[in-house]
């Protein structure tokens, strides 16, 4: 909705942030595919998340 009045800036940092977002949700998705997928390869993640 603010991208509307000034395109340049506004709209940039709203396309960043989704950049930043889908990146992290990926990197999120995979983790969690290889924890569940081979938890006992992986003792230091179980140490991080608990």
């Amino acid at each position: 909705m603010t991208f509307v009045k000034r395109p340049g800036s506004c709209f940039c940092l709203d396309h960043l942030k989704m950049e930043i977002l889908l990146e992290v949700l990926t990197y999120i998705y995979i983790y969690f595919i290889i924890y569940f997928l081979k938890p006992e390869k992986h003792p230091v993640t179980k140490m991080r998340i608990s």
